[in-house]
């Protein structure tokens, strides 16, 4: 009979020292939570960060280049321009005088 009390009170003995391990661990990792959140958080908010850079990046890089295409355009009108009023510009002139001086 004292065998088996003892046999019980091992096994108590055991399990209350499994019971206060699972604590530790349990106490361990809850501690741990808050390093792992902010940890977590930093990842998310560094990638969220890259991926705006990157966006930024592709978005001026295709607006430089809409950029230089509309500049491109605007000069070529330009030049037109300027040529169409090389070759009319006399003629445009003595139109006009020749409407004003009419009347």
């Amino acid at each position: 009979m004292k065998e088996m009390l003892r046999v019980i009170l091992d096994m108590d003995k055991q399990a209350c020292e499994r019971v206060k391990e699972a604590e530790a661990y349990r106490d361990k990792e809850i501690a741990e939570l808050s390093e792992k959140k902010a940890r977590i958080t930093e990842e998310e908010n560094q990638k969220a960060l890259d991926f705006a850079l990157k966006k930024s990046q592709k978005q001026r890089t295709e607006g430089d280049a809409y950029l230089e295409k509309v500049s491109e355009r605007n000069q070529r009108i330009l030049n037109s321009m300027e040529k169409l009023y090389k070759e009319n510009a006399d003629k445009w002139i003595n139109e006009i005088f020749e409407n004003v001086t009419k009347n």
